[in-house]
């Protein structure tokens, strides 16, 4: 591949350039992600810059996560294309500095999953595409609805994740996709330290899978406002099957698995 016809003037020659021109060939796909970056020397050709300027360049992309350095015999850098599941931890940390209590992440939540919901039943080919997965994570759950706690709330997101992956709304799949990461990783970890108490009842989870067929059908029939209005209800209800007694506990990345927080 022909590198030189995606690469600016540089001037003045620096290595801020460098990794402009690196990332913006990364972001258009002309630098695949897993590929290892061309040898050192092709850059400083193509470039025509220093190696000081090169290696300033590609430390810029590494602290970016655009590329990992591997030492050793057979080191170099791999390209790494910025990923979505990467969004939740870097968005986790900012709400952490801000120490900002997961109380607040669940309202986040309440406000703009719903317009996920309103996006699904807007969209013209939801009945053909989405709805038939509904109606299988409906049957799904209710085929284990006297689940253990971890694996009923496991099959009882998939629905809530179906909507949102299939919202058409790219923008809102990867912020709804990074918020309800993060609620998730709390969630769980909360679960797990108590043991998963026996709540929602058996009653209570048939009524989330009664609304959950009702929301189905409601996307069907593209009854967006409606639609919308049983989804903050259901979420709202939702919420309120919080593990912690302390609403008010901070978020923490640290919840979030290694790999999720160092992809590659």
């Amino acid at each position: 591949m022909d590198l030189s016809q995606s690469v600016n003037v540089l001037v003045p020659r620096t290595g801020e350039n460098v990794a402009e021109n690196l990332r913006n060939m990364i972001l258009r796909g002309e630098l695949k992600d897993g590929d290892m970056l061309p040898r050192q020397q092709d850059l400083l050709e193509l470039f025509r810059v220093s190696h000081p300027s090169l290696r300033e360049g590609l430390r810029i992309l590494e602290a970016e996560g655009l590329i990992v350095i591997r030492r050793g015999k057979h080191g170099g850098a791999v390209i790494r294309a910025p990923r979505a599941s990467g969004v939740a931890y870097h968005l986790g940390l900012v709400l952490q500095t801000e120490k900002v209590k997961v109380a607040d992440l669940a309202a986040a939540l309440e406000e703009l999953e719903p317009v996920c919901y309103g996006l699904a039943a807007a969209a013209p080919g939801s009945s053909s595409t989405l709805v038939p997965l509904l109606r299988k994570a409906c049957d799904r759950l209710e085929e284990l609805i006297d689940s253990d706690g971890e694996t009923y709330q496991s099959i009882s997101r998939e629905f809530h994740w179906l909507i949102v992956d299939n919202c058409g709304n790219k923008t809102m799949q990867v912020v709804m996709g990074a918020l309800a990461r993060l609620w998730t990783i709390h969630e769980d970890a909360e679960g797990r330290r108590t043991g998963y108490p026996a709540h929602p009842t058996i009653a209570e989870r048939l009524g989330v899978l009664e609304l959950h067929r009702r929301i189905t059908e409601l996307i069907d029939k593209h009854d967006v406002v409606a639609c919308v209005e049983l989804a903050k209800r259901h979420l709202s209800d939702n919420r309120r099957y919080l593990y912690w007694q302390d609403k008010e506990n901070g978020v923490d990345v640290s919840r979030m698995p290694f790999t999720e927080r160092n992809p590659g």
